[in-house]
C-alpha cells in the first residue's frame, strides 16, 4: 500500500533500500535529523531520496 500523495520516485526508493512496505512507511512517517527534523513525507522529494541512497550506499 502507497501512502497518498506520495512521490512515486521517494516511494521507490525507499523501497529499494527496505525492501519492506511497512519499514519504508515507517521511515517516511519518522521525523529525521538529516532533514531538520522533519518526516521524510513533509520534506522536498530530492532531499529525502538523496538521504536514501546515502543510507543504502554507505555500508
Amino acid at each position: 500500500m502507497v501512502i497518498p500523495a506520495l512521490d512515486d520516485e521517494v516511494w521507490r526508493t525507499a523501497m529499494e533500500v527496505y525492501r519492506d512496505e511497512e519499514k519504508a512507511r515507517e521511515f517516511l512517517q519518522r521525523k529525521h535529523p538529516m532533514l531538520g527534523g522533519r518526516k521524510p513525507l513533509d520534506a522536498p522529494a530530492e532531499k529525502v531520496i538523496n538521504l536514501l541512497r546515502r543510507a543504502a550506499y554507505s555500508g
